[in-house]
């Protein structure tokens, strides 16, 4: 660290004093403390380039980066390479593993199509094929070759999501397909920071074969082992914190498992990103991710910020001026190779043109794992210790150029038609229309208590898909393991919100009985989504004015008759015609709203006296491998003669509506049941034992 300089202020008035007296005050000495004062230099810088770089709609990584090549050692010298900043930033590394695992449950990877993993494997080994070749031709080791070919084969998923979410192309065909692939990527480069030391330390400490496969080998069941026992240890805590309703007790239950996954995986010789990785996939296929990512991204975000920074240390920006020429070069050849085989691939697995050189140029960028993965290379390895400077240089170079890339990507592709074929094909916007994802033209319900569960079943008649949160754990398990799409979450936290498609969502509806969060929620959502229908809930209408000043477009009352008022609106917003609507709503009031009492009870409710007129409620039950109605059909079982009925079945996570009386019911059903708390619990008891046979008697004669 540059010393600082002591500021000495003294000062020795002569004057009166306020009794009269003259007095003298002894010379005080101020010393600026030289770690805050580079806290504060560093901050300034940070702000001022982020603020630069968003202006220019240009995502926030090389900002980082260039304020710490600008502070750091190489630079102005206000910022030391000290142990205490590698530690932060190696956090930064770790937590970014964590909301990578996050994205990669095993629903998620069942999500991405097949074709989309061949991509990713024909990308990375064609690209890393020649990223090799290219090194070995400079007369560099083997080893450090084929390390430096993955490097530079895998593309920026920040960059991706980030900035074709700002322009609005992230649901177009290129933009889900290099966020799939980009994804990918980063999942085939995880077990690259497990194996980096060992691989690099083979070539540089001679380590055997040997060793190299009793990591890989450890590491595979290390996995293994954490995935079985981590799954029920993480759920169970989760429902125990959820339960107590405390976002800070949540925020740091989710940094005690991060960090005790990490801790885990380090103690035991591997990598504390692998642990991390598969806390966060562990997650990610729990109802809590959503309000997991939400919680996690302040803190990723800015150690995240502090790793790049901490790389931008790392570079000498003495290189440019001594091989500058070098860099340059690199990062054209890199740039180039990178962008013609994608297009040549996506072409080859029948991608239309716009498509395929849109994707070329948003995946041409080295990604942030390259920069991460390159503060594993000891020097010893690099055959010239300015080698590792160069690389350095280009991989900053690849992620400056790919940002104008992204940003212009259309303009580019546009280009390339005009000049190429102006007659052509058209556009892929024009050609395909975006197919629509888990988040995108539904409705969003904030609650999933009676009113939220009513227009949920509402939607569902409509063919309208949606998307709902809720902080009662009981009932988001219950609704979760019917095959509804609720999660765990404060739908007042804006972040959360945007992680389930608000900006693509037709409609949101509030649903709490709180006015306060609705106010709160409304204040967060209408600034960012002014064109959106938004209908609150309410138990009258004493905020009516300021609901509609925060721009509610709808409040609607409270009870049954409210329910349905509030589904037929948000029917009509969403363009239902206004025929088909009354049908429903007839149907329901003839029906003594029997629809609308179909609800899942939450944890919390008691349950309702005899004498209560809307008894009913839904209740999930999954069959154990030894349950009784195993392999009976759903008329056997004879569930209507203890009054209940069967609403809904899933099965491998597939669920099905009134299911016919001729299914046969097999281990690991989740059945949907309606009815009185009294039938439902006589109902269960007929699923897991069976029907007890009628006691008879033998009369004489």
């Amino acid at each position: 660290m540059l010393s600082m300089p002591h500021y000495t202020f003294v000062a020795n008035p002569s004057g009166p004093g306020v009794d009269g007296r003259r007095s003298s005050w002894s010379a005080r000495i101020v010393i600026f403390n030289p770690v805050l004062l580079s806290l504060v230099v560093l901050l300034a810088v940070a702000v001022t380039l982020s603020a630069v770089f968003r202006r220019l709609t240009l995502p926030l990584i090389p900002a980082y980066v260039l304020a710490g090549i600008l502070l750091g050692p190489h630079g102005l010298a206000w910022l030391a390479d000290t142990a205490d900043v590698r530690t932060f930033a190696r956090w930064g590394v770790i937590l970014l593993l964590f909301t990578l695992g996050l994205e990669f449950s095993p629903a998620r990877l069942r999500e991405i199509r097949k074709n989309s993993l061949i991509f990713a494997l024909m990308l990375i080994g064609v690209q890393a094929g020649l990223g090799f070749i290219l090194i070995r031709m400079l007369g560099w080791p083997w080893p450090l070759a084929v390390f430096l070919g993955f490097i530079l084969s895998l593309s920026s998923t920040v960059l991706v999501a980030r900035q074709l979410s700002e322009q609005g192309e992230l649901t177009l065909p290129h933009g889900r397909l290099t966020l799939a692939v980009s994804l990918l990527q980063d999942l085939l480069a995880v077990p690259l920071f497990m194996l980096a030391p060992v691989w690099l330390g083979h070539h540089g400490n001679g380590q055997s074969w040997s060793t190299f496969a009793r990591v890989l080998l450890r590491g595979t069941l290390v996995v293994a082992l954490l995935w079985m026992v981590g799954r029920g240890v993480v759920d169970r805590l989760f429902r125990e914190v959820a339960k107590r309703k405390a976002a800070e007790l949540f925020t740091l239950s989710v940094l005690l498992v991060t960090v005790t996954a990490a801790m885990v995986t380090q103690s035991i010789g591997m990598s504390s990103v692998l642990g991390a990785f598969l806390a966060g996939m562990i997650l990610g296929g729990t109802e809590f991710r959503h309000q997991v990512e939400a919680d996690i991204r302040p803190f990723r975000d800015v150690l995240l910020g502090l790793f790049f920074v901490s790389i931008g240390m790392l570079f000498q920006p003495a290189v440019l001026l001594r091989d500058g020429w070098v860099v340059a070069a690199g990062i054209l050849i890199i740039m180039a190779i990178k962008i013609l085989t994608t297009a040549g691939i996506s072409r080859m697995l029948g991608r239309d043109r716009d498509t395929a050189w849109r994707a070329a140029f948003v995946l041409s960028p080295v990604g942030e794992f390259g920069l991460a993965l390159m503060a594993f290379v000891p020097l010893s390895v690099w055959p010239d210790p300015n080698d590792g400077e160069i690389v350095l240089g280009m991989i900053i170079g690849s992620l400056l150029a790919g940002t104008v890339l992204i940003r212009f990507n259309r303009t580019l592709s546009g280009w390339l038609h005009a000049r190429n074929d102006p007659k052509g094909e058209l556009p892929s916007e024009v050609m395909v229309s975006p197919v629509p994802t888990a988040f995108r033209d539904h409705v969003i319900l904030c609650g999933y208590g009676r009113v939220g569960q009513n227009l949920a079943r509402f939607l569902e008649q409509n063919g309208i898909p949606f998307v709902a949160l809720d902080l009662d754990l009981a009932r988001v398990r219950a609704a979760h393991q019917a095959g509804d799409p609720v999660y765990y979450g404060d739908a007042s936290d804006l972040s959360l919100l945007v992680g389930v498609g608000l900006m693509y969502a037709r409609a949101l509806v509030i649903a709490y009985q709180d006015v306060k969060v609705s106010l709160e929620i409304l204040s967060r959502v209408r600034p960012v989504r002014a064109d959106m229908p938004i209908l609150v809930r309410t138990l009258d209408d004493g905020h009516l004015t300021e609901l509609q000043r925060l721009g509610a477009t709808e409040v609607v009352p409270e009870t049954l008759e409210a329910s349905l008022m509030l589904a037929a609106t948000l029917l009509h917003v969403l363009g239902v015609p206004a025929s088909r609507i009354f049908q429903q709503v007839q149907r329901v009031r003839a029906a003594r709203y029997s629809l609308l009492r179909s609800v899942f009870r939450s944890g919390e409710a008691p349950v309702r006296s005899s004498a209560h007129a809307f008894r009913e409620e839904l209740r999930s039950i999954t069959l154990s491998p030894d349950a009784a109605a195993i392999g009976l059909t759903l008329e056997a079982a004879a569930l209507s003669d203890v009054g209940c009925v069967v609403t809904a079945l899933r099965r491998e996570g597939i669920v099905g509506k009134q299911p016919a009386p001729g299914t046969e019911l097999r281990s690991g059903d989740t059945l949907v049941l309606y009815g009185t708390p009294e039938d439902l619990d006589r109902a269960e008891t007929r699923l897991i034992e069976g029907i007890r046979p009628p006691t008879t008697s033998i009369l004489p004669g």
